[in-house]
């Protein structure tokens, strides 16, 4: 056993502006003809290393803070405390933080999640207690691409959505949420604020940088209800989609719940 410390700030700082991430010396690591490294990023507020192709496969891992990361479409993904992003070689991708985070990166030339009998995290989540919303809409296939588009969602499950079986049922997930999409039925119940004339649910959407996805929803058709601002503790904007839902957008600016 070997015990090594990854002292921080030996090396040079890296992103837009001096100090906004720091890497370590870092552990180079070598088995045959492979090669590995190991880092730790620290993130300052606002730091982040732009777009650029990775020459390594890599696994990110948030070990303190959150931050984000994003593809060659630019869209940005939520990174919490205790998740992790899988990079591939060659993918064009940018990472940072808002906030700040200390990161550990292991970079190897090829890196993969390997296959089999894994844990199911849908799955898994489904049969914990918790509550996942479902929101009836109109045009339920082109719901579902904007709350990807805009959210960042991925899509867990899905029945439906073909020429031949237009009407759809989704799950997507956003970070360790999941929430449900599915076409009107006013027949059994469930119907669409475009059908009632409004909504009387908000969904609140914990993000990094409230900003970018405001106003990436809004480029892709919601209306701004709300600019982010500061108000009762948290960063937050508000928007309509396309389809009538009401999403306020934001994170809190400190621990939350507050301190009683």
């Amino acid at each position: 056993m070997e015990i090594i410390r990854l002292e921080a700030g030996l090396a040079e700082p890296i992103g837009p502006r001096p100090y906004d991430v720091r890497l370590t010396a870092g552990l180079e690591l070598a088995e045959g003809d492979g090669e590995a490294h190991a880092y730790v990023l620290y993130f300052a507020s606002g730091g982040e290393i732009g777009p650029h192709r990775a020459g390594f496969g890599q696994l990110l891992v948030a070990l303190s803070g959150s931050g984000w990361v994003a593809g060659g479409d630019g869209v940005r993904h939520d990174l919490a405390e205790g998740s992790a992003a899988l990079i591939g070689r060659g993918e064009t991708h940018s990472k940072g933080s808002q906030t700040g985070m200390t990161a550990l990166m292991v970079q190897v030339r090829e890196l993969a999640r390997i296959s089999g009998d894994r844990p199911d995290t849908a799955r898994q989540d489904a049969a914990r207690a918790g509550v996942s919303p479902e929101l009836s809409v109109r045009r339920g296939r082109e719901a579902v691409e904007f709350y990807k588009a805009a959210f960042g969602a991925v899509e867990a499950y899905r029945v439906g959505g073909t020429d031949e079986h237009e009407p759809v049922v989704s799950q997507l997930t956003v970070g360790e949420t999941s929430f449900w999409v599915a076409d009107e039925s006013p027949p059994n119940g469930h119907s669409s604020p475009e059908s009632l004339g409004g909504s009387t649910v908000r969904l609140l959407l914990v993000v990094e940088d409230a900003a970018a996805v405001v106003g990436r929803a809004v480029g892709l058709g919601a209306t701004l209800r709300s600019p982010v601002g500061e108000e009762h503790g948290w960063l937050l904007g508000r928007i309509e989609d396309p389809f009538g839902h009401q999403w306020e957008i934001g994170r809190p600016l400190g621990a939350w719940p507050p301190a009683r």
